[in-house]
């Protein structure tokens, strides 16, 4: 259709063109039931395309493939976004997300049918780790609650210097986020996922147990050079493809049995920063520095 052609640059196929057209068709009746007004045309949708665009461009670029402004990967990365921009209406396109799809995507990039089979498997990511994507954030709040709670258990003092200058854990972020992406390198992520996506150590939680087992690693650093937020931010942010992998995962673990299973405790330490802060530290973090 016009409006595929014009959000994803590409023409469709014939079966795509059938799909689109069901898609179109049932688009009032899904999105009515759920109170959800979307329209093509609409304002969401031309935001959310433009959001994509920028996005897609800047996302592993280094890799083969997403180098190429031209490449077919980054026109598939598109369509997919937009796709489940739409399909997911509740939830939409959110930042964040196109670094979720680059490594799917890239998994099947010479598969026939890599377009199709990279857009399920993204969308059944998504099912898993939607509620990094609410818009209250109450999920990634959650988390970071959880990184708390284990951080109180695993080492007191680093968790009082946390207390002091980022009792919300605001630093760890972007790894909840994207669990981890911009933090190993783009040929060991895909590894870190699969062992995330067993769940068999740590059940759906193995991610927090490694944000605090490298929190761990460098303590020492982290108590003596960082007195600030910022300086905290920066510190973290700075290990960005530095780390370890098989240190790291094997240290996740360790962590698990040595604590167990994380318990949230009642009290919940006040913010230092600003209420309206999280939306900044998201921001920077993710689309900021980084490029």
């Amino acid at each position: 259709s016009t409006q595929h052609e014009e959000s994803c640059g590409s023409p469709l196929d014939p079966l795509q063109q059938i799909a689109w057209n069901i898609l179109e068709q049932a688009r009032e009746v899904f999105y009515g039931e759920r109170g959800v007004e979307l329209h093509f045309d609409s304002p969401r949708l031309k935001e959310q395309s433009l959001q994509i665009a920028k996005d897609v461009l800047r996302t592993d670029r280094f890799v083969p493939g997403y180098d190429d402004e031209k490449s077919p990967l980054l026109a598939e990365m598109t369509c997919i976004l937009m796709t489940y921009g739409v399909r997911v209406a509740h939830i939409g396109y959110c930042q964040g997300m196109s670094d979720m799809l680059s490594p799917i995507l890239y998994a099947f990039r010479n598969h026939p049918d890599r377009e199709v089979l990279s857009f399920w498997c993204f969308s059944r990511l998504m099912d898993r780790v939607n509620a990094n994507f609410r818009e209250d954030q109450s999920g990634i709040r959650a988390q970071l609650k959880k990184i708390a709670s284990l951080m109180r258990l695993a080492d007191r003092d680093l968790s009082q210097h946390f207390m002091e200058i980022d009792p919300d854990y605001h630093a760890v972020f972007r790894w909840l986020l994207v669990h981890f992406k911009r933090e190993f390198q783009f040929e060991d992520i895909s590894r870190v996922w699969e062992i995330f996506w067993l769940d068999f150590v740590a059940e759906r939680d193995l991610h927090l147990y490694l944000a605090v087992s490298i929190l761990l690693q460098h303590r020492e650093r982290i108590l003596l050079d960082c007195s600030s937020f910022p300086e905290l931010l920066r510190y973290i942010n700075d290990l960005s493809l530095r780390l370890d992998v098989d240190l790291c995962l094997s240290d996740a673990t360790d962590l698990f049995y040595r604590i167990g299973p994380i318990t949230i405790e009642e009290q919940t330490p006040p913010s230092l920063l600003r209420e309206n802060s999280f939306d900044a530290i998201q921001n920077s973090l993710l689309f900021g520095s980084s490029f």
